[in-house]
């Protein structure tokens, strides 16, 4: 593999798109291709002819459908983005480090998932939600107004991971007051970087989220967006609490399900949702063993069988 910096699945992806749908041209990607390699390197005219040469140059992989004489036809660009997004994932499986994003709304199971997977491949995992609820843990504490965007972003800033062992960041409370706080800009900026860097160690990483496989890792290897319905969502996170509060009740755990799902979704930073290239698991109607081996099952398939 030669030493370039490689442009990003969801980056290459999009452009695919666009050409799909007409909205950019093959000398808009030509020109959008030359900025990833040095140009005595590799020479790309301007045109659509050697678009997938550079893609070929830059990950390795032997685009067949680049092949075909019909270029610039609407099916040969569907055609040669499954196969780039085929190949470059085994390309890439063998040459970066094992990046894995979980994303999806509360009590959709991606944290159980992301945490077996990551034992699975002996990789460090890190649940993000819990660094909002550290944030919204402080926050309480200290009687800090969540109108002073400025001092809950400084207080971001001061979380440490021994923070996230604390039994209290588990609590329903503690979850409402991450949702309130991840809303919140200075929040996200803060806790960001600390993200990225735990994603892109040396070792690899599994994450669980909102935003990993959209901001925090684009780059990830295998993106899962893992969901439930509302009501299955609220049933498992009531069976979970009732334990420590016999007074809660499922239409109070329903209720903030809805609100929670609501606020990540609408927020202005980095708002809830699935990154185009990650696989969608709905775990609905799966049991948490089911659920796991279709985690399993997904891992493997983008990893090409490993």
């Amino acid at each position: 593999m030669r030493n370039l910096r490689l442009p990003g699945h969801d980056e290459v992806l999009s452009y695919f798109d666009a050409l799909i749908d007409g909205s950019k041209t093959p000398e808009d990607v030509s020109t959008w291709a030359k900025a990833y390699f040095p140009n005595d390197e590799i020479d790309i005219p301007d045109n659509a002819w050697h678009i997938w040469e550079a893609l070929d140059y830059l990950y390795g992989c032997d685009l067949q459908a680049s092949k075909n004489v019909a270029l610039h036809s609407r099916e040969n660009f569907i055609d040669a983005r499954a196969e780039f997004l085929e190949k470059s994932n085994l390309t890439n499986n063998m040459t970066q480090p094992l990046l894995i994003a979980f994303d999806g709304p509360a009590a959709s199971g991606k944290g159980t998932l992301a945490s077996v997977i990551a034992a699975d491949y002996g990789l460090p995992f890190l649940d993000t939600g819990l660094l909002y609820r550290a944030v919204g843990h402080v926050a309480r504490e200290r009687g800090l107004d969540l109108e002073d965007t400025q001092a809950l972003g400084e207080a971001a800033q001061f979380i440490h991971p021994t923070l996230l062992e604390d039994d209290a960041l588990r609590g329903r409370e503690a979850g409402e007051w991450a949702s309130r706080v991840a809303a919140i800009p200075e929040v996200r900026a803060a806790l960001k970087q600390f993200q990225i860097d735990f994603a892109h160690q040396t070792s690899g990483a599994v994450l669980d989220g909102r935003d990993i496989g959209t901001v925090i890792a684009p780059d990830a290897t295998v993106k899962l967006f893992v969901t439930a319905d509302p009501e299955t969502r609220a049933k498992r996170r009531f069976l979970q609490l009732i334990k420590a509060n016999s007074a809660l009740t499922f239409e109070d755990v329903l209720s903030d399900i809805r609100i929670r799902d609501e606020r990540d979704s609408s927020r202005s930073s980095a708002p809830l949702e699935m990154a185009r290239d990650a696989v969608l698991l709905d775990t609905t109607n799966l049991d948490i063993e089911a659920a796991i081996e279709a985690a399993r099952s997904i891992v493997k398939a983008r990893r090409g069988g490993v």
